[in-house]
């Protein structure tokens, strides 16, 4: 048995909390030996129930430390290109939570920094390893709906008001935008699904709804971010970040590498949370009700039907392949465990690479927001991305 891979987990908050758990039962193939965070009260709830980890305020300490193999980089987005060069300048191997980065720049300066020293670059982008998003590749690759042709994904964000306008996240400059804090999970999960790439992009946003809520004083200390179905409706939510200047409802269109077309939404001031994929195949309808493997499936359309029918010629419920529903539907682990053999020599489901088109799209998407105000410039305009 090889020895397990010792990681350092840079950011000891919510996402770490939940890799945590998951680096349990996968015991065999990691050792969490350090945490780093610059916030001492998270460090030292991170470091109460395993005195053996060694504890840093500096992330450059922890990287840098002999008793480290691997990095974990669980830190805010703007972040996430600083921490993962120190940890490559060290000779580590990095995992980054998504996005890769916040620009196009510093995802291309990662991955040719972690392709010069040898070592692995891998982004988390772990709807690749969801139920749902295995459940529908699958399908249109058994040939359910034909030839894939077009597609519409529709992201309602019912939390929005609690977890992405009160913080960092409504800070372009720290996320380079909802549509790539966001919108790269989704966008990432349809590339994949469809083994294609995205080409151009034309959108168009806006922040309807959260500019009119109550924004508490510049001075004012953050609220404690969570989620709370009380916040309704959505312009009574209190204590907004004043500094936000972020869409809260955005629209792109999308051309493919493989000629697909195709549209993605996002709207954060929903009454409801979940993700509803679209693919249109020459020979039928492909769409899925509920995002989880607690009760969503995927329906199938195709035979000919002369109006609506709510009745599909085929249901495939989304459902586990593992005897695990921890850490966002058993993904979490899997993805871990595709980090752990990507180290080892083995082929990883997603990469850098891919990690880097889903900013591009982001990043070209929101310029094109901030550069269209009127119809007649949006009317022609389309923007090609690096």
């Amino acid at each position: 048995m090889p020895t397990p891979i010792r990681l350092a987990a840079i950011g000891a908050g919510m996402r770490f909390s939940i890799l945590r758990d998951v680096l349990t039962t996968l015991s065999q193939q990691f050792k969490l030996t350090v945490v780093a965070d610059s916030n001492p009260a998270l460090l030292a709830a991170a470091a109460a129930p395993s005195p053996h980890l060694q504890t840093f305020t500096d992330y450059n300490d922890a990287v840098t430390s002999p008793d480290v193999d691997a990095v974990l980089v669980l830190t805010p987005d703007w972040t996430h290109a600083a921490v993962a060069m120190s940890a490559l300048t060290a000779g580590k191997h990095v995992y980054i939570e998504k996005p890769i980065a916040t620009t196009v720049a510093d995802a291309d300066r990662l991955i040719a920094y972690a392709s010069q020293r040898g070592r692995t670059l891998y982004v988390g982008h772990n709807m690749r390893f969801m139920p749902i998003v295995e459940t529908i590749k699958t399908a249109i690759d058994d040939g359910l709906i034909g030839r894939p042709q077009a597609f519409m994904i529709r992201h309602f964000i019912g939390r929005g008001g609690d977890y992405f306008f009160k913080d960092w996240h409504c800070e372009s400059g720290k996320t380079g935008g909802l549509l790539i804090h966001k919108a790269s999970h989704d966008l990432d999960a349809m590339a994949y699904i469809l083994g294609t790439t995205y080409t151009s992009v034309q959108a168009i946003g806006a922040n309807r709804v959260y500019q009119y809520g109550h924004l508490r004083q510049p001075s004012a200390s953050t609220p404690e971010v969570k989620n709370d179905i009380r916040n309704w409706p959505p312009r009574n939510q209190m204590d907004l970040n004043p500094a936000m200047d972020v869409e809260d409802v955005s629209f792109i269109n999308l051309l493919c590498a493989n000629g697909i077309i195709g549209s993605y939404s996002q709207c954060h001031f929903t009454p409801d949370y979940w993700r509803n994929y679209c693919v249109i195949g020459d020979e039928g309808r492909l769409e899925n009700f509920g995002d989880t493997s607690d009760g969503g499936s995927v329906r199938i359309w195709n035979k000919r039907r002369s109006g609506y029918d709510a009745q599909a010629d085929i249901e495939i419920p989304i459902g586990m392949d593992r005897g695990t529903t921890s850490g966002h539907d058993g993904s979490d682990e899997r993805i871990l465990d595709d980090f752990y053999q990507t180290i080892h020599g083995g082929t990883p489901r997603t990469s850098s690479s891919d990690a880097r088109q889903v900013v591009a799209v982001g990043e070209a998407a929101r310029l094109d927001i901030l550069g269209n105000r009127n119809l007649s410039a949006l009317a022609d305009r389309q923007t090609r991305m690096s």
